[in-house]
């Protein structure tokens, strides 16, 4: 990921990689959220294994490729179906997703939960005050 910032680092790049990052930083595992799929692959095969995710559709499937300028279509999965689709990056993407979840008072994936709370309590600042410990642990990392 950070390969591709190298090549080029606008904003929205620096935040997808922070979005891509996290889950690892957080000791989480993304490989169930974050699906990157071929134009010539089956929606229905890729969609079923996801809950809740974002699919990025792209000539490359490599799990980098999400910055790459071959990804042809960003999408939104929710409870195995897309609901959206045409979105213009990875942030756009996740905060799409973020708000979707927030609005329709779905649970956050099990398997990135910490994720999830990082971006509700630090940066969003929604309900500060109540982080768990491993997430209180990066607030104040940040915060130094």
């Amino acid at each position: 990921m950070l390969k591709c910032l190298d090549e080029q680092s606008s904003n929205q790049k620096k935040r997808g990689a922070v979005i891509l990052g996290l889950p690892y930083y957080m000791r989480e595992n993304p490989e169930n959220f974050f699906r990157v799929c071929e134009p010539t692959d089956n929606d229905i095969d890729v969609v079923q294994s996801v809950k809740v995710g974002i699919l990025p559709v792209s000539e490359d499937t490599r799990q980098d490729c999400a910055f790459s300028d071959d990804v042809v279509n960003m999408a939104v999965i929710l409870e195995g179906e897309i609901v959206i689709v045409d979105l213009q990056d990875i942030p756009n993407a996740f905060i799409t997703l973020f708000g979707l979840l927030y609005a329709l008072n779905i649970n956050y994936p099990k398997e990135l939960r910490y994720t999830f709370e990082v971006i509700q309590r630090i940066f969003m600042k929604i309900d500060a005050e109540n982080c768990s410990a491993k997430v209180h642990g990066l607030k104040n990392k940040l915060m130094r």
